[in-house]
């Protein structure tokens, strides 16, 4: 049974506030179900807005507050898979009506995205009832949502440093480095791959920024895409202890590695894929770049 907690001072009456719904973009592109970010990844930020509509004479009344109580609107945040949380800047309630935003970068996101709208105290006032609410940051009225933004086939982790800094061969010059072995078949998919991108260079860093929304920007999340693939597929096909038709599990690299040569090839049998590769290396490479639609429109 749910445990049901009441805080301990006054709280307004739930016809008080009328919150509209969640306006939620992923990048540019309004999300027809604000609960699901469809094809959402670690370039595209999240931008969420709310808007109230408050009877707060009736506020003040039902909390014990007199004129001089001030209250803002803030959204706070926090993802499930990364474990970062945050708020938005608290908007103080002057009127009847506010609204209140906050944008997110994809690089903070992952998993589930908890949103709450919330009205807080951000004043002391000047007289009070017993149990009336006192310290600011007290939560007068609160309403949240989920946003799912990764399913089950969650990506790997991601991680941006300065590959100057971290001695990575390449330096400022690399774009991205893929941390992983191939033999680790049996292995979690999650604990076996990293992708680093490298906040030192102009593009990468632009990219994890600002999304793909700029066509150049597109063009490198779209030769990332490619690349990442085209390592993971070449892998698999040179461990010899690869096996197309094995059973390795739910959420292990095999697995993923198995799906992986599926999108790409159909059925055709894993001899006929290393046969193509060794004999045709340009019909192979050219067969790679049209899975994955390098630089198409709406590559995904």
């Amino acid at each position: 049974m749910p445990r049901v907690v009441s805080p301990p001072y006054l709280r307004p009456r739930s016809e008080r506030i009328t919150a509209g719904g969640w306006v939620v973009l992923a990048g540019s592109d309004t999300l027809e179900d604000p609960n699901r970010a469809e094809h959402w990844d670690f370039f595209t930020p999240i931008t969420a807005t709310r808007h109230l509509e408050l009877d707060m004479k009736g506020i003040l009344a039902d909390c014990g507050l007199d004129q001089t109580a001030r209250m803002g609107a803030v959204l706070r945040w926090n993802s499930s898979s990364t474990g970062l949380r945050g708020s938005s800047a608290v908007r103080e309630i002057r009127g009847p009506e506010v609204a209140v935003s906050v944008m997110l970068a994809g690089e903070d996101l992952g998993g589930t995205l908890r949103l709450d709208c919330q009205v807080i105290l951000i004043g002391s006032p000047t007289s009070m009832v017993a149990r009336s609410p006192q310290r600011p940051g007290s939560i007068i009225w609160s309403d949240g949502t989920t946003i799912v933004l990764e399913g089950e086939s969650a990506r790997f982790p991601i991680q941006v440093i300065d590959f100057d800094r971290a001695g990575i061969a390449g330096g400022s010059a690399a774009a991205w480095f893929l941390q992983w072995s191939p033999t680790d078949l049996e292995a979690p998919t999650l604990g076996t791959l990293r992708l680093m991108l490298n906040r030192g260079h102009a593009m990468v860093s632009r990219l994890v920024a600002e999304g793909a929304a700029a066509p150049e920007l597109a063009a490198v999340q779209s030769a990332l895409r490619h690349d990442v693939s085209r390592q993971l597929i070449e892998g698999a096909l040179e461990n010899p202890e690869f096996d197309r038709e094995a059973d390795y599990g739910p959420g292990m690299l095999g697995t993923a590695l198995q799906g992986l040569l599926d999108s790409t090839f159909g059925t055709e049998p894993l001899d006929v894929i290393r046969g193509l590769r060794r004999t045709s290396r340009p019909d192979f490479e050219v067969r790679l770049q049209a899975a994955s639609r390098l630089f198409s429109d709406g590559a995904r």
